[in-house]
């Protein structure tokens, strides 16, 4: 996604592209149960 997460500005803060979430994309702040880097990382 070419806004990334937050979108994409200008050097005069002018947005650009827009990002995931202004898109109106799910977003969480929580993992789903074995999703956590923590979890994905054992062997």
């Amino acid at each position: 996604m070419a806004g990334g997460y937050h979108g994409a500005a200008d050097m005069s803060g002018n947005m650009l592209e827009p990002g995931w979430a202004a898109c109106g994309f799910d977003t969480t702040k929580q993992c789903q149960p074995g999703r956590s880097w923590k979890e994905l990382a054992k062997p």
